[in-house]
């Protein structure tokens, strides 16, 4: 997101508070949502650091991916890694293997660890199945644990079935004094704070690239996030916004 991490210090608080329970043994699970380039991914690696004492096993969730259970494997190879534990079983994830089974064995190794477990799946939104499955089944689990789930997903694309499991935590823009700080971060100016925060509506990726970038057309990475906010408003709405997009001028996102 930058040279250095901006922000956040309410949802902070809150995972951290997360985490101070489940040292305790009250375990819990958060979902972190936010639209495109809200800096979801930074805010789990900056909660991730503040995990004193806990193992952090992290999974990626990749589109089109169709690997069965891929998060879960991501997360045992790590548990394997960080507890220094036997690698995982592949017959664990093969074709038959019983779903109750794989997933009791691990939860228990989650839970007999020595110390607490921060278990992060980014990206949640491009899930296979069978990992939602999992994570499902874990989120009824941890509240007698000493272990803190986070899934990080896009606004509207929370997995239905997650959803009702724990804290939600959205993200939103920045604060002008927070864009200011990000700016003088990248840059060293923060002359232009206020007319950047009026653009981007406090969007830590559509900040860096006015700052980063600064020109008169709008750079790809930024052209997908306002896609994207384009796609709620309505047609007229839409197509005074796009026309001015595509002629390559500035355009402020809604």
């Amino acid at each position: 997101m930058g040279a250095r991490f901006v922000g956040r210090a309410a949802e902070t608080d809150q995972l951290v508070g997360l985490l101070a329970e489940a040292r305790a043994g009250r375990g819990s699970f958060a979902l972190v949502s936010g639209e495109p380039g809200i800096g979801r991914t930074a805010f789990a690696q900056h909660v991730s650091e503040a995990a004193a004492g806990f193992d952090v096993l992290w999974a990626t969730c990749w589109a089109n991916d169709q690997v069965p259970y891929w998060a879960l494997v991501q997360l045992a190879r790590r548990f394997a890694v960080v507890t220094g534990t036997p690698g995982v079983d592949r017959e664990w994830f093969a074709e038959g293997t019983d779903r109750f089974r794989l997933f009791d064995t691990f939860t228990q190794l989650l839970s007999s660890a020595e110390r607490p477990q921060l278990v992060v799946v980014d990206d949640l939104h491009w899930a296979d199945v069978g990992s939602l499955r999992y994570l499902e089944f874990l989120g009824h689990q941890v509240r007698d644990s000493r272990i803190v789930v986070v899934g990080t997903t896009e606004d509207g694309r929370l997995p239905a079935e997650l959803v009702r499991l724990g804290t939600r935590v959205p993200l939103g823009g920045l604060s002008e004094g927070e864009t200011r700080e990000l700016l003088h971060a990248l840059t060293g100016r923060e002359s232009d704070a206020g007319h950047v925060h009026r653009r981007t509506g406090g969007n830590p990726s559509l900040v860096t690239e006015i700052a980063l970038h600064p020109g008169k057309h709008v750079p790809e990475t930024v052209r997908h996030v306002l896609d994207r906010r384009l796609a709620h408003l309505s047609p007229r709405r839409h197509g005074a916004a796009d026309g001015g997009r595509r002629a390559g001028r500035p355009v402020r996102p809604a």
